[in-house]
């Protein structure tokens, strides 16, 4: 059983959706999503460029922390990661995808944190190199849980 720290759906469409975060996603870049084929919902987060996203929650006082997501990668051409830190000063890839991956089908990612500090600012990062006319990668239902004592 978990317990939902923060989530988003991308359902707002905008930077600020979801819940339990410390503030809107940042990035390089313009914040995209598409509609059609996602996950859940009608909306999706795509990254299918070079650059990065990233959101920050507070999970602090929490134990046994997991990074939940869906993904969905078509032709992966280039480097694309998922990196957290506790601190902003330390950072960790914590999923880094391969071609074999890439078979543009949704697949849940469950990422267990326990081994990295939750602190009051734990931020994740979405980084792609991709190039959109070659390859793509989508995110849904990007959530922070904790496994119920």
């Amino acid at each position: 059983m978990y317990i939902r720290l923060a989530f988003d759906g991308f359902e707002s469409e905008g930077r600020d959706g979801g819940s339990g975060w410390l503030g809107p996603w940042q990035t390089s870049h313009l914040f995209v999503t598409r509609p059609g084929d996602a996950h859940s919902g009608d909306f999706q987060l795509d990254l299918s460029f070079s650059g990065f996203v990233q959101r920050v929650a507070d999970l602090g006082g929490h134990e046994n922390v997991h990074l939940r997501f869906w993904a969905r990668l078509s032709s992966l051409q280039a480097p694309a990661k998922v990196w957290a830190s506790g601190d902003l000063n330390q950072w960790q890839v914590v999923k880094e995808f391969t071609l074999a991956e890439s078979d543009g089908l949704y697949h849940l990612y469950d990422i267990d944190l326990s081994g990295m500090v939750a602190s009051g600012s734990f931020s994740v990062v979405f980084e792609s190199q991709l190039y959109p006319l070659v390859s793509q990668w989508h995110v849904d239902d990007v959530e922070f849980v904790a496994l119920a004592p």
